[in-house]
């Protein structure tokens, strides 16, 4: 890209796109603008599921290469940006973003976000939980194989009590099973 910075019009509102030239996989070149892009590509597809779905981030803004962080709390978003409170069992309280449209996604990638993980329940309805997942993390003596097999065994096992499955990468070792 040509600027490192610019002010884009995205649902009516201004998002504010900076540190477009940094590159956050240095093997590949990739930059947060590319991320940027790749994540307008994939809103079409992403968006439904994030849609009034609190989220925790996984951050790298300097690049992968370096350490990353996860960021629970919604601090600095804009006023348009939903935020999903509650109290904790704690007593402490708790401001989660909560990503519905195109303009939110961009301002939380734009922090450097490649990991957007979302809560399993919906602000309307936090009790009841939208899906279940089934984390297969492999460890010493499985390997990704083997959590790939009982993946396949967890599909048919829940498609004979007539609920869907999917699979997906966990951004870590392993797999998830939605």
């Amino acid at each position: 890209m040509a600027t490192s910075t610019i002010d884009a019009e995205i649902d009516g509102r201004t998002v504010r796109l900076t540190s477009l030239d940094r590159v956050l996989w240095p093997e590949t070149g990739a930059t947060k603008g590319w991320l940027l892009h790749a994540y307008t590509r994939l809103a079409p597809v992403l968006l439904p599921y994030l849609r009034r779905h609190p989220v925790t981030m996984w951050r790298f803004p300097e690049g992968v290469h370096n350490q990353g962080w996860w960021q629970n709390e919604c601090r600095g978003a804009p006023p348009w940006v939903t935020v999903y409170r509650y109290t904790a069992k704690d007593g402490r309280e708790h401001r989660h973003c909560v990503i519905d449209d195109l303009s939110s996604l961009l301002w939380l990638v734009n922090l450097g976000t490649v990991e957007i993980h979302p809560f399993l329940f919906t602000v309307d309805e936090p009790d009841r939980p939208a899906w279940q997942v089934f984390d297969l993390d492999p460890g010493e003596p499985a390997g990704v194989a083997d959590a790939c097999r009982v993946a396949l065994l967890l599909r048919a096992v829940l498609s004979s009590q007539s609920l869907e499955a999917y699979a997906k990468t966990s951004g870590s070792k392993g797999l998830h099973v939605f």
